[in-house]
């Protein structure tokens, strides 16, 4: 955390400790879940093996296409701090990248 300081016209820069999160392992897990249930055929386009017939199995697989850059921010645990499992499976995913970003507290 950076805060400056005025006091008498002069200006004290203090620094505090920067806060630092872990990867979310619950996270990571459903992330590398939902890329196994959509898998990649000969073309390495994503393509559905066979399509999960549970509710909750289809709401996952949403998850596999979020953007690229939001997924590696999952991985590195440097997501905003109100994305959790449970907002993603709530909300409808937008296809849409950049809808994504700022629909989930990501700038670009």
């Amino acid at each position: 955390m950076l805060c400056f300081k005025t006091r008498g016209g002069k200006t004290r820069l203090i620094l505090g400790p920067i806060e630092r999160r872990k990867p979310d392992p619950v996270m990571i897990k459903t992330l590398r879940e939902t890329h196994r249930l959509v898998g990649t055929g000969k073309s390495d386009a994503p393509t559905l093996e066979a399509a999960p017939r549970s509710p909750h199995k289809r709401r996952l697989v949403r998850i596999a296409f979020l953007a690229s850059d939001i997924q590696r921010a999952i991985l590195a645990g440097e997501q905003p701090a109100d994305l959790a499992l449970a907002r993603l499976l709530a909300v409808d995913i937008p296809l849409d990248w950049t809808t994504q970003r700022r629909e989930f507290g990501f700038r670009r």
